[in-house]
């Protein structure tokens, strides 16, 4: 009886390591693209961001990739390109097929000008744009990746503020702080789906509280007096 249940556990462990070893990896996530606007070597007119994606496995599958902009400026297009293809920015989805254990990028392009070349009618502001990827026979095997994109008008004290922005403390179990700055008037933390846990005004200096989230990984989302988003960083409650 025991030499059967010792089979029995082997084949269960050896079918969820096999499981786990076929998942979908990406590397960072957020991924940020910036530009500015009068600022041509900074490519105004073609920003761009990218994920790492690897696959498990050593079987070449078939996946897809679905695009989601949850915003982007008026007269902002996006395009993605995958391990095949740059696509118009008139696709939102496409398949495409990766060996295990080989690493292709996940590119978004995004074109404040409505179109690579063009800055004309360029305004400057943030797109957030999501990006599904997911095994085609497998959809539970699937990755989110998140994008944020800024067109900045000017470089300057702005931009260097926004650099120095930070979450602290960080790692937390409670509550935490953005470094002082004259930027940040609203915060929104997401889980790690892009579901909204908090979503207030703030003061400079003010302590915010996430005792009341569950442990793991957050983003925390920082606009301006204009409802710009700002900076994006990553925060995890312990």
């Amino acid at each position: 009886m025991k030499k059967y249940l010792y089979t029995f556990a082997f084949l269960i462990l050896a079918l969820t390591t096999n499981a786990q070893s076929d998942s979908l990896v990406i590397g960072e996530s957020p991924a940020y693209g910036y530009a500015v606007l009068d600022d041509l070597s900074t490519g105004p007119d073609d920003i761009s961001a990218y994920v790492s994606l690897m696959p498990g496995g050593t079987d070449t599958r078939v996946y897809v990739w679905e695009r989601n902009i949850i915003f982007q400026p008026s007269g902002w297009r996006s395009a993605v390109c995958d391990l095949n293809l740059c696509h118009l920015s008139s696709v939102g989805s496409a398949e495409f097929s990766q060996a295990g254990g080989d690493t292709s990028d996940i590119i978004l392009h995004v074109y404040p000008g409505g179109s690579p070349g063009s800055i004309d009618n360029a305004i400057p502001g943030t797109a957030e744009v999501h990006v599904r990827v997911y095994e085609r026979d497998n959809p539970s095997n699937e990755e989110n990746i998140i994008f944020f994109v800024t067109l900045d008008a000017t470089t300057g004290i702005t931009q260097i503020e926004r650099q120095q922005l930070k979450v602290y403390p960080n790692p937390t179990n409670d509550v935490f702080r953005i470094t002082d700055n004259t930027l940040v008037k609203r915060v929104r933390v997401l889980n790690i789906v892009g579901k909204p846990a908090l979503d207030r005004t703030i003061q400079n200096g003010e302590q915010l509280s996430v005792a009341h989230l569950r442990s793991g990984m957050y983003l925390v989302q920082m606009f301006d007096d204009k409802n710009e988003v700002v900076k994006t960083v990553r925060l995890l409650k312990e």
